[in-house]
């Protein structure tokens, strides 16, 4: 529901009535949760090219590149400009500086942009990337639940049978499920498809 919000918001309609564009959410989680993958998925459902910055090539540049890196993508409009590992890039050389270059874009940009970062604990951001405004919304990416491990161990299954894809248990009985469901338990959605 909250993506097809983002949706309309950037719709000639909500455009017409000057409704703020939205400006990007934060996904937090362990490793392997599908953070990446919730960003692809963003990029589809909005139908917005996904522009993958990597802190490494990001900061290999300098402070310089990197502001020149924000305006293309702000010129590639509309686009979802994807920051993994979100809280690297205040790590290390030059941090400060990376950190005033990505508040000030932030504060100032008025392209239809739509900023995803993904991180794994919310504490290693700098507090002043989490003000209001900043970012609309974020979102924990958490192990999945019983039912939605079953969903995903189907999903994978039914690429080596179909089985999988029309029945409600696939070859297996629900107590084989439950003892593999059991079993487990804290997989992420990347440990599962393994």
């Amino acid at each position: 529901a909250a993506l097809e919000h983002v949706r309309l918001d950037f719709t000639p309609a909500a455009r017409a009535f000057n409704l703020p564009l939205p400006r990007g959410w934060l996904l937090v989680g362990v490793p392997g949760a599908g953070k990446t993958y919730f960003a692809k998925i963003c990029a589809q459902k909005l139908g917005f090219p996904l522009i993958d910055i990597r802190i490494d090539v990001a900061k290999s540049g300098g402070i310089k590149k990197f502001k020149q890196l924000l305006a293309r993508i702000d010129s590639c409009e509309p686009c979802i400009p994807y920051f993994d590992e979100f809280d690297k890039f205040f790590m290390g050389e030059n941090s400060g500086e990376f950190l005033g270059v990505i508040l000030t874009w932030l504060n100032e940009k008025t392209s239809k942009t739509f900023v995803l970062g993904t991180l794994n604990r919310l504490e290693n951001l700098p507090p002043e990337l989490t003000r209001a405004g900043r970012f609309d919304k974020v979102f924990y990416v958490d192990f999945p639940n019983d039912f939605e491990r079953k969903q995903i161990l189907q999903l994978h299954c039914a690429r080596f049978d179909r089985a999988y894809q029309d029945l409600e248990h696939g070859r297996l009985t629900p107590a084989q499920w439950l003892t593999i469901i059991e079993s487990t338990n804290k997989y992420t959605g990347a440990e599962l498809a393994q």
